[in-house]
């Protein structure tokens, strides 16, 4: 079978794949861009095609990636071959509840990879074939795993009901690995890797950009302040090395600010990199080799750095979780002898607790404020009591609302491993994953709902605003540094920016 891609040289390609056998699966039949697969060119360090293939090829490129893959994590074997169909994931899967497609029950969806993983891997499945469940490689079939593979969020939520203590999160991250191996990707997430690898940073940031923003934003807390706060980039004798999200420049710019405003207000001699503005590593979402790299991007700022002694990573859930969970296994345990990381609100902690920055918690008198506990902060990056423990510094006694479930068990807004975002066709299946998390946001009815994550403000931001907005249109969505920095009583509250809709 032959493709053809129609890349121009030197272009990054912009077509779908146009061969009339990948509409004929009836889910791929509803126009959402985003779960179409998106023939990826060969980019370094991306390596899934150079060359159209036949079926035949296939099968073999899908089955020796899904051999690599199983000889590097063992604990891929053991998810797939330890599950007893218990059903226990079921009510705790966002997806399912939200689309009612049984392929998205966690356990139905990773059976779409288990089914090769017993037809290649196991004796059973190589003798007794369908009567076990095994099943050849094709390529109807890799775009079904392709579609439901690409809906999972891995917010991990469905791991803490296993009673086997399967991690399906991690079953989708493993068979995206696969998948992209053949060619399978989002032409969303391959754009922000490419998009990474060149500039470093999601939205192609170049440097003259980043200080046009810079000094924009810096008038922009003058004119609010009447201080002249800095945002230093690449001060190589400073201390901080803080590591924002390129978002914060952009869509969120008020946390940006609130950085400024603590690090001014502290004393402290920071700076940013204008090689890397980007806590955030799409390489966790579908390829570990890509999150090795760009992890080791970041680290390698610091070598720069003459005095650098920590660096803070910036309001980005799956960011803090690739640096907190996996930089030591994936680039080495030289990491933590050579600076002190934290994140952002251990800072804050720290900053507010010595008294280096002080706070009026009086300026949120009257307004209801909520947390959202984003998937890789809680779930998978240990980030639970310290958020509330900063809201408790800053808020009025009874002013913090919690939502029901919350902590490790809360419900994913439906925005994880940033699904979706660049497909307007798929604004009716956004709004259907994020029904769990518009029904607590309903049900507690804020002011104010704080979001320690990027991707998840953007999809919180989607949810009230867009998705329901009937109910919830007057909850503004903020970082906690927002919060932090209009707190700080050494400069006037920006009461505009809370004022009731």
């Amino acid at each position: 079978m032959n493709f053809d891609r129609n890349v121009e040289k030197g272009r990054f390609p912009q077509r779908w794949w146009e061969d009339e056998r990948l509409k004929t699966v009836q889910t791929m039949d509803k126009g959402e861009k985003h779960l179409v697969p998106f023939l990826a060119p060969k980019i370094y360090p991306l390596e899934p095609l150079d060359k159209p293939f036949d079926e035949t090829e296939l099968e073999q490129r899908f089955v020796s990636a899904f051999a690599r893959v199983l000889a590097q994590h063992r604990q891929l074997k053991v998810y797939m071959e330890s599950c007893v169909k218990c059903g226990a994931c079921v009510n705790a899967c966002h997806t399912y509840q939200g689309t009612g497609e049984l392929r998205n029950v966690p356990v139905m969806r990773a059976d779409l990879l288990r089914r090769y993983y017993k037809k290649y891997f196991t004796t059973q499945g190589a003798i007794l074939g369908p009567i076990v469940g095994a099943e050849r490689v094709t390529l109807e079939g890799l775009k079904e795993m392709y579609y439901y593979f690409y809906q999972c969020s891995q917010c991990r939520r469905c791991s803490y009901y296993c009673p086997m203590g399967i991690d399906t999160a991690e079953i989708t991250r493993y068979g995206r690995e696969i998948l992209i191996q053949c060619g399978f990707v989002s032409q969303f997430h391959w754009s922000v890797l490419t998009s990474m690898w060149k500039t470093g940073n999601h939205m192609v940031i170049t440097k003259p950009g980043l200080m046009d923003t810079v000094e924009f934003l810096e008038e922009e807390l003058k004119e609010e302040t009447g201080v002249d706060i800095k945002i230093p980039v690449d001060d190589w004798d400073a201390e901080l090395l803080y590591n924002p999200s390129s978002a914060d420049f952009f869509a969120y710019p008020d946390t940006m600010m609130g950085v400024a405003k603590v690090m001014h207000a502290a004393g402290i001699r920071w700076t940013i990199s204008s090689d890397i503005i980007e806590t955030g590593n799409f390489g966790l979402f579908l390829h570990e080799n890509t999150m090795r790299m760009l992890n080791k991007r970041l680290i390698d700022q610091t070598f720069k750095m003459k005095n650098c002694a920590e660096v803070v990573l910036g309001e980005c859930a799956h960011g803090w979780r690739t640096w907190k969970m996996m930089t030591k296994t994936v680039n080495g345990e030289w990491v933590d002898k050579r600076f002190h990381y934290v994140h952002l609100v251990h800072k804050l902690i720290e900053l507010i607790d010595n008294g280096v920055i002080k706070v009026d918690p009086s300026r949120y008198e009257g307004m209801r404020v909520t947390l959202h506990d984003s998937c890789n902060n809680a779930r998978a990056g240990g980030l639970i009591e310290e958020p509330r423990y900063v809201l408790s510094k800053i808020l009025p006694e009874g002013s913090f609302i919690e939502m029901t479930p919350n902590r490790e068990m809360n419900w994913c807004c439906g925005g994880g491993t940033g699904i979706l975002w660049d497909d307007p066709e798929s604004i009716n299946l956004r709004v259907k994953l994020s029904r769990n998390k518009a029904e607590q946001y309903k049900a507690v009815n804020p002011d104010i709902a704080v979001v320690i994550c990027s991707i998840g403000k953007a999809h919180n931001t989607f949810i009230v605003h867009d998705g329901y907005k009937d109910e919830l249109d007057h909850v503004k969505i903020k970082g906690l540094v927002d919060l932090v920095g209009d707190a700080i009583v050494d400069f006037p509250f920006p009461k505009n920016k809370y004022a009731k809709s």
